[in-house]
Parts: C-alpha cells; structure tokens; sequence
C-alpha cells in the first residue's frame, strides 16, 4: 500500500467519523451522515482500483446501490423506487466486462433491460402490462446484431417492419384495443426500408421534402381523426420540420452552430406552445433540459475538455433538478439527492485524470 492510498483511507475515515458523531449528536432519529460518508468513500475507491476497471465497476456500482437502497429505506421506505437507478449502474459493469463482445452485450443488456421493465410494471401497475409494449423492440437488438451485414439489407428491413407491426396488432387488438395505436407504428416503421431501398437513387433534398409533406399530412390528418377537441399536433409539427431540414441541410446539420440554433427555435417554439397554448404546467423545463444535451455535448466533446464538460453538465442538472423540485413538490426538497450524485461526475473525472498524468510521467521512467 502506496501513500497516496495510506492518505485516501485515513481522509475517508477522519472526515466521516466526525459526520456520524454529528449526526448522532444533533438528529439521530435520521441517518443522514451515511451520504456524505459514501460519497466520501469513493476516495480511497478510485485509489486503490483506478487502474483495474473490472473490479473497479464491480465496488463502484455495489457501492451505489448500497447507497441507493439506504436512501431509498431511510428517508422514503413506502415507495420501493431504489432498483430502477440500481439496474442503470449496473450498465457500468456489463458494459466493462462485455463491451468488447457485441453478441454477449446485446443479449445481457436486453434482458437487464427487459427485467428491469417487468420489475417496474409487476411493482407500480401490476394490472396493466405496458411492459409488453417495449419488449420486442428490445429483442430485436440482439437479433439484429446476430444478422450482422443481412441487417443493413432491404429485405431484412421489410420483414423487420412486417414482423414488429403484426405484433403490435396483436398487442393492439388483446392489451390495448381502445385506440389503432398501431397505424402509428406502422407508418414510422414503413420509412425504414423506403429510405434503404430509394437511398442512393433520389437525392436527399427530395427525400427531405417528401417526408417534410407526409409526415405533416399524416399529423394533420390524426390529429383531426382522433380528437378534433383538442389541438394535439401542434407538438409533433416542429420536430417534424426539424428533421426534414436537417436531412436537407445534410453534414452542416452536425456543426455546433447548427445545435445552437435548432436548440434555440425549438425552445421558442416550445415556448409558445406552453405559455399560450398548454399552460397548466411549465413542461418546457423538460424540453429545454433535454435539448440542452445537443449543443453542450458537440461543444465540449469535440474539443475533448471532458473536465469542463462534466462541470457544465453538473450545472445543467442542478439547475433542472431545481427547477423541476420547485414547480412539482417545493414542500419537500427532493432534488438535494440527483445533485448530489450527479456532483460524482466531475469529481471523478478529476481523480481519473490526475491518475491518467501520472501514468503518463511515471512510463518514460520506468
């Protein structure tokens, strides 16, 4: 055992002991202490297993579900919603350990990813299955990874679309038969193997056109069919004119200045909508959010400052976490937990690249 892990264990243990002696000093009746001091130990973690990845994504994600599942018991034991952040961690170990094994990873993760939707359904609806509506396109995943090149062929496109339309018939008629939700489907999926069977033949500024006027007419029209009432197109149209023009604009679409602008109309766009046309809620806090991901990451990913990358995306989240604490349940201050996690990004890239400079100045020595 170097220094640098003599000093991390002694800072976790000198820093943490305080905290539970604090905390059971003033307000023993909640375990608060427990947090910091987790957060705390990832210290003398990233020290002691920086350079193993394997075992080091086995203690990281163990060492946060734990942390999860204690929060999740503490402060609200009646909703069991800790295991559906603990199936995310455990991305981190199955992505390390498979990563490199297309096959493997394709089946792992759609069963991970299928449990973790069962689990959801069988414990907050147990008498609706919704889940049914995710899982074959989920399977799909590993089956098209198992077909390799006769994936990117138009006759494995046209069964593809075939296939996942019946089943969302059959899904349609047996779990959901109040409303043909699967004419949408169908009508997004039929762009799949048009688009490969014309590519090449008809120029991407025809095809930005033509399904800029079908995918209008085709909202327009449903909109109208379904519910007249109610004026529910007015959110798709925008997205579908952005996507017509950037299949039009072609590569210039991927510049950061083309991100900016997207993000800025559709804010405004938005914007509108909820302020003069929905206004029982600010949903734009979502949008914005979500939108927010685009410029920020072509900005900092493509000059690879990943440590002020992390820093604004910290930020990002804070401010959202807030916002969206104070227009939902400002009674109770939930969002001091996602920030709080959220706050391990740019502490781990910190510790991370130190340890990466130091590798990088003890080679030539050694």
């Amino acid at each position: 055992m170097n220094n640098r892990s003599r000093i991390a264990i002694f800072g976790f243990f000198s820093i943490s002991i305080p905290l539970v002696l604090i905390n059971l000093l003033t307000t023993p009746h909640i375990l608060w202490s427990f947090i910091p001091a987790f957060g705390i130990l990832w210290w003398p973690i990233a020290v002691l297993l920086g350079r193993k990845r394997k075992a080091l994504s086995i203690v990281g994600s163990a060492h946060l579900i734990i942390l999860l599942a204690g929060i999740n018991q503490i402060f609200s034991p009646r909703v069991n919603w800790a295991f559906i952040p603990c199936f995310a961690v455990l991305w981190w170990p199955i992505a390390i350990f498979f990563g490199k094994n297309r096959e493997t990873l394709s089946i792992i993760g759609s069963l991970h990813t299928i449990a973790l939707l069962i689990g959801i359904n069988a414990i907050y609806s147990p008498g609706y299955p919704w889940a049914v509506f995710a899982i074959f396109p989920i399977v799909w995943w590993p089956i098209s990874i198992f077909s390799g090149a006769k994936a990117k062929t138009v006759p494995f496109a046209i069964v593809s679309a075939i296939v996942i339309t019946l089943y969302y018939v059959l899904i349609n008629i047996f779990v959901e038969p109040r409303h043909p939700f699967w004419i949408y489907i169908a009508y997004g999926l039929a762009w799949w193997p048009l688009s490969m069977a014309y590519r090449g033949k008809i120029s991407r500024k025809v095809i930005a056109i033509i399904s800029l006027v079908a995918n209008i007419a085709f909202i327009l029209y449903f909109s109208q069919i379904i519910r007249p009432e109610y004026n529910w197109s007015i959110y798709l149209l925008g997205p579908a004119v952005l996507l017509s023009a950037m299949l039009f604009i072609g590569e210039k679409c991927k510049t950061l200045a083309f991100s900016v602008l997207a993000y800025f109309l559709l804010l405004a766009y938005y914007g509108y909508v909820n302020f003069f046309i929905e206004n029982r809620h600010p949903f734009i806090i979502y949008l914005a959010f979500a939108f927010a991901w685009w410029p920020i990451s072509l900005s900092f990913v493509q000059h690879r400052n990943m440590l002020l990358y992390s820093l604004v995306s910290f930020l990002l989240i804070a401010t959202f976490c807030t916002a969206t604490n104070l227009v939902t349940i400002p009674q109770y201050l939930w969002a001091v937990y996602p920030i709080g996690a959220a706050a391990f990004w740019p502490l781990s890239v910190v510790v991370f690249g130190k340890q990466r400079k130091e590798r990088k100045q003890l080679a030539p020595q050694q």
